[in-house]
C-alpha cells in the first residue's frame, strides 16, 4: 500500500511539474520549456518501464516510443525546421516524428487492450469502421485538394490521415475492450486525445486553414501527451493487467451495450 501510495504521490507531482512548465509556454514563456517537459516525459516513462516491468510491457514500450518521438518534434519547433533529403522533396523533422508516432500509437492501444479473445471480433469490427468513417471525413473536409505534396513527403501526407485514423480506431477498440476506470486507461485515452487533437491541428494548418500556430505549431498537445503516457505509467494501476469488460459480471448483463448471438 505504501509502494503504491509513493507512486500514486509521484505521478501527481510530475503532472504538476510537467503542466506548470506548458502553461509556461503558453503564457509566453521560452518554448524550450515545453522541450524540457517532452524530454523529462520521455525520460521518466522509460526509467518508471524499466524499474517497474507493468504487464504488457510490449504496449507500454510502445507507448513510449511514441512519447519519445514528441522530443524530436519540440526540438524541431525550438530550434527550426530539419530537412532530410533536400528541401524540395526531402523530409522535414516532423514528418519523421510522424513515421513513429503513428504506428508506434496504433500498436501501443491494441496491445494494451490485449489480442487473440474471439469475443473481442465485434469490438475490432466497430473500431474499423470508426477508422474509416474518421479517414473519409479527413479527406473530404480537410485534405481533399489542399495539399500539393512532391517527392517523399507525397508519402508521408496521405500517410497522415490514415495514421491519424487507425490511431483513433485503435484507441475506440481499447475503450470497448477494457474498462476504463482504471487511472492509468483515463490517462492514456487523455493523452492520445491530445496527440490525435495536435496532428489534426497541424494537418490543417498546413492546409491552409487559419488555426492558432502557437497551439498547433509548437506541439503543445504533443507535449501534454508524452506527459499523460509518463503520468500513465507512474500510476499504480499502471502494475495491473487492464480489467476487460463483463469480467465477474453474470452472463445476462454482458449483452447490455450490444446484443450478442447465442446458438440453441
Amino acid at each position: 500500500m505504501a509502494n503504491a501510495g509513493l507512486w500514486r504521490w509521484s505521478a501527481w507531482a510530475f503532472l504538476a511539474v510537467a503542466g506548470a512548465l506548458v502553461l509556461a509556454t503558453l503564457a509566453g514563456a521560452a518554448p524550450v520549456l515545453s522541450a524540457v517537459a517532452a524530454a523529462a516525459a520521455f525520460l521518466v516513462a522509460g526509467v518508471t518501464l524499466v524499474v517497474r516491468r507493468p504487464p504488457r510491457v510490449a504496449a507500454w514500450g510502445s507507448l513510449t516510443v511514441a512519447s519519445g518521438s514528441v522530443v524530436f518534434r519540440i526540438y524541431a519547433a525550438v530550434t527550426g525546421p530539419v530537412m532530410v533529403g533536400g528541401r524540395s522533396g526531402g523530409l522535414a523533422g516532423g514528418d519523421i516524428r510522424a513515421l513513429v508516432l503513428y504506428p508506434a500509437l496504433a500498436v501501443g492501444l491494441v496491445l494494451l487492450g490485449g489480442t487473440g479473445a474471439a469475443a473481442d471480433l465485434t469490438d475490432s469490427l466497430d473500431a474499423s469502421v470508426v477508422t474509416l468513417g474518421v479517414f473519409v471525413l479527413l479527406w473530404l473536409f480537410l485534405l481533399h485538394g489542399q495539399i500539393v505534396p512532391t517527392g517523399a513527403r507525397l508519402v508521408v501526407s496521405g500517410l497522415r490521415p490514415v495514421g491519424i485514423s487507425v490511431v483513433l480506431g485503435a484507441l475506440v477498440r481499447l475503450l470497448f475492450v477494457v474498462r476504463p476506470r482504471a487511472p492509468t486507461i483515463r490517462f492514456v485515452a487523455v493523452g492520445v486525445v491530445l496527440a490525435l487533437v495536435g496532428a489534426i491541428g497541424l494537418v490543417a494548418r498546413q492546409a491552409g486553414y487559419d488555426v492558432d500556430g502557437r497551439l498547433f505549431g509548437g506541439g503543445i498537445f504533443a507535449v501534454g501527451f508524452a506527459v499523460l503516457i509518463a503520468v500513465a505509467l507512474l500510476r499504480p494501476s499502471s502494475a495491473e493487467v487492464p480489467a476487460r469488460r463483463g469480467e465477474g459480471l453474470p452472463a445476462a448483463r454482458l449483452s447490455r451495450g450490444r446484443p450478442r448471438c447465442s446458438s440453441r
